[in-house]
């Protein structure tokens, strides 16, 4: 990880470059907005076919990505190894779980994340006919696009390609896709490491707490127990629950069904679940829940314990 600090500015470049996307006007930094707690205010994500972020984007015909936005904070720490509201990535025991199986880009789970938008049909990319032709399930039809992502980059993003190839010192020709990854990794890394927080001055003895925080803390910490999931330096224990959240929208599964954690295990144990969020910034990336069905903070907690009154 640490070889890569150098591509930080170059990663920023791509995270914000549309050309990311192969044919369909969108980047990462389309959905993943600084200002939104690195999410988009949006119940599901506003994909292809669309202009501007936001509500600006879904109401302009976008294509809808049937999940919430998941913020970036902390995702890039070393012992945060579980990606997505499914797990698709997760590097957390034994084996590995991803959709390359074992043909992995990188031993380094946020790199490996990074590879997965940017093939998402619908998320980044348009059924084009080239596309059409490569959609085979396949690690060597992902590899196609990739390489198609590449030469797209090399051919519009001069600078960007420039900078990264001084910086990994390989020519223009040797660069890969996973070169561009590995920036990608590198800026998120830096741009949503966890900074201090007044709960860390709190703890510390640098700064107090409302009374109301308190009171919040002591339900958190105590009788509410959300701790036992909410857990860890990001208050997520990163496995995977039920908890009734209404279904919004059309679901992964189409239909208005999301079998969550099902689709990257194929477990029927894992049906219904989904991974714990992180609660840094998570004031500001309402609604929440996979689907976006949950409005405000009251109505998630209220899912937890009344699920029926949210009916």
């Amino acid at each position: 990880i640490a070889k890569d600090n150098n591509l930080t500015s170059v990663g920023k470049l791509f995270f914000e470059s549309k050309n990311m996307s192969l044919n369909g006007n969108i980047s990462c930094a389309t959905c993943h907005i600084s200002k939104k707690g690195s999410s988009d205010a949006i119940p599901n994500a506003a994909g292809v076919q669309g202009y501007g972020e936001g509500k600006d984007r879904l109401l302009s015909g976008a294509k809808i990505v049937p999940r919430n936005t998941l913020g970036l904070w902390g995702v890039g720490s070393k012992d945060f190894m579980t990606f997505f509201w499914d797990g698709r990535v997760d590097f957390s025991g034994e084996e590995i779980i991803s959709q390359f199986g074992k043909a992995i880009p990188s031993n380094d789970p946020l790199i490996t994340a990074v590879h997965l938008p940017v093939v998402e049909i619908r998320e980044t990319l348009e059924e084009d006919d080239f596309i059409l032709a490569h959609k085979q399930e396949s690690v060597d039809g992902a590899e196609a696009v990739y390489r198609a992502i590449l030469k797209n980059l090399k051919n519009k993003e001069v600078d960007a390609i420039a900078e990264l190839s001084q910086k990994t010192n390989k020519t223009i020709d040797e660069l890969s896709f996973l070169d561009v990854s590995r920036s990608i990794a590198a800026f998120i890394r830096n741009e949503f490491k966890i900074k201090n927080t007044p709960l860390n001055s709190f703890v510390e003895g640098k700064k107090g707490l409302s009374k109301k925080q308190i009171k919040g803390g002591l339900i958190f910490y105590g009788k509410g127990n959300c701790i036992s999931c909410h857990s860890g330096p990001y208050f997520t224990n990163q496995k995977f629950y039920t908890v009734p959240f209404p279904q919004l929208g059309f679901g992964k599964n189409g239909f208005g069904i999301d079998y969550g954690r099902y689709n990257a295990t194929f477990n029927p144990n894992d049906l219904y679940k989904f991974r714990t969020p992180g609660l840094y910034n998570n004031g500001l990336t309402a609604p929440y829940s996979h689907s976006g069905s949950s409005a405000n903070l009251q109505n998630s907690i209220k899912a937890h314990y009344d699920p029926l009154s949210l009916v």
